[in-house]
């Protein structure tokens, strides 16, 4: 073992200690905003809302935040963020966490969900201002040859593995899990549609036709 275990864990633990240091400024400007124009019942809930933030346990959030192991071993925990939008007591009786992988499809934007008897729907991406970018990569990929290429920002791209030209796309990481939106979760008629879904690819598959092997 080199010791590279170690920077990885400070690095996820300064994104989530970013994230969470960004939600407690927030709130607090949002009590101190709602407190001068008198609308006292904002003030009230952003000042709970902070005191949730301060009073977290440190191993509940580092649990949550996938930087000590929980159930299943996951490693890239994202969440619908219900507290940063919502006023509502539903909001704080309800924690929706996803492996980043079934996030992106579950926790979409326009996505519904059921929890705690309510139904909830993801309005956007959640941001950090400190971090003042999501990490963003650069793909193509060929439907013939079943072909998929990838890289960072910065890097040269790579040459096509085939004659045909292949359109260049972009896609964001949502490290910092999603929002829901500011309207009051709904009672549930029916079990919500998934919208979205989510398909493998693998890089550097791409190679020389087999041979023959002789017996």
């Amino acid at each position: 073992m080199d010791g590279d275990w170690i920077s990885k864990i400070t690095g996820h633990l300064a994104l989530a200690e970013k994230e969470v240091s960004n939600d407690f400024k927030s709130v607090k400007e949002v009590e101190l905003v709602s407190a001068n124009k008198g609308d006292y019942t904002t003030a009230k809930w952003a000042r709970a809302r902070a005191k949730t933030i301060a009073e977290e346990k440190v191993l509940t959030f580092l649990s949550r935040k996938a930087i000590i192991p929980k159930y299943g071993f996951p490693v890239d925990v994202v969440e619908l963020d219900t507290q940063r939008t919502q006023k509502t007591q539903e909001s704080f009786e309800v924690s929706l966490q996803r492996d980043l992988s079934i996030a992106i499809a579950e926790f979409a934007p326009t996505s519904r969900l059921i929890a705690n008897k309510k139904e909830w729907t993801s309005y956007g991406i959640k941001k950090v201002p400190e971090k003042k970018e999501w990490d963003r990569r650069y793909y193509k990929r060929c439907l013939r040859h079943n072909a998929f290429l990838q890289w960072r920002i910065g890097e040269a791209e790579p040459a096509d593995p085939c004659e045909d030209k292949l359109v260049v796309h972009e896609y964001i990481i949502p490290r910092f899990g999603f929002v829901t939106s500011r309207e009051p979760p709904k009672e549930p008629k029916y079990r919500p549609p998934k919208m979205f879904t989510t398909r493998p690819y693998f890089e550097g598959l791409l190679g020389p036709a087999p041979g023959k092997i002789s017996f």
